[in-house]
């Protein structure tokens, strides 16, 4: 057998195993808070994963500095760029965006730390996409977007469906 095609199937058997792991997470119970209320992060896995890209970027870096070649700083630049900027959003997903579910309303707080409230009676619209995984929450003035993976998702879309009165399949959620 060739070897790409044995790479090419690890690689898929471990995005499946991946994505297995974070759906089982999503279903967890989300945190809940001193108030009441419910926080939904992303899990763990995000972060670190973040935290392993930006240092292989930053390898490349230290590398280019110690083996200096006038030739290569700037492709190695453009790689810490692009791999260091990914894996930063990671690190802000998982330790600075939060979304809260309160009895009244629906608190998004990105990864760059702008919230976003919505009032369960003021949503008129929820779309599910299925592949970017997120779901669309809009109001009249505000629009939230919450990942699947966030873990305590389910909860999420069943204040959903209490709210709106739309079910699952309305809102496009086959998965849940």
């Amino acid at each position: 057998m060739d070897v790409s095609i044995i790479s090419t199937i690890c690689i898929a058997i471990i995005c499946s195993l991946v994505f297995n792991y974070l759906s089982k997470l999503s279903k967890r119970a989300p945190l809940i808070l001193n108030s009441g209320d419910k926080l939904l992060k992303l899990p763990l896995f995000y972060g670190v994963t973040g935290i392993i890209g930006f240092t292989f970027g930053l390898a490349i870096i230290v590398y280019g500095l110690i083996d200096y070649d006038e030739e290569n700083i700037l492709p190695q630049l453009f790689i810490f760029l692009f791999i260091g900027g990914m894996s930063a959003i990671l690190i802000l997903q998982q330790w600075v965006a939060k979304t809260i579910m309160t009895e009244t309303e629906l608190i998004k707080i990105n990864a760059f730390g702008k919230e976003r409230k919505i009032k369960w009676e003021e949503i008129n619209s929820v779309k599910f996409n299925p592949f970017t995984l997120e779901l669309k929450i809009k109001s009249e003035h505000c629009k939230i977007k919450c990942h699947y993976h966030l873990i305590g998702f389910p909860l999420l879309v069943e204040k959903l469906e209490q709210a709106t009165g739309m079910s699952k399949a309305e809102m496009g959620i086959l998965m849940v």
